[in-house]
């Protein structure tokens, strides 16, 4: 009994496509969200290329979802203005290790 609640409890902190998935990756650092340092953009996201339940950070795809939900209450949808990778290594695996900075333009 014990493992499956367990394992429902993996699967939903793990999907990032959730507001709560969301959170869990702030707050376990694999996600930082900056107030904008330029003109062009309101929010910064750093975003590690970490592959878990549902999320593949080197997807577009999954880091605009993630981005999406993260700002719901604040943003009807957001639009990237400017994505960039920053090598950071390799993982224990061998894949490589990195951080996307996506900086986006909150759509009201």
């Amino acid at each position: 009994m014990r493992i499956m609640i367990l394992v429902a409890a993996i699967g939903l902190t793990g999907c990032a496509g959730t507001e709560m998935g969301a959170t869990v990756m702030e707050r376990s650092g694999d996600m930082h969200v900056f107030e904008a340092d330029g003109p062009d953009h309101d929010y910064k996201f750093y975003i590690k290329n970490i592959a878990d339940v549902g999320f593949d950070g080197d997807r577009a795809a999954d880091r605009h979802l993630l981005m999406q939900k993260y700002l719901a209450g604040e943003c009807r949808g957001v639009t990237i203005v400017r994505e960039d990778y920053l090598r950071l290594g390799r993982w224990l695996t061998g894949s490589p290790k990195g951080q996307w900075i996506e900086r986006v333009k909150c759509e009201r």
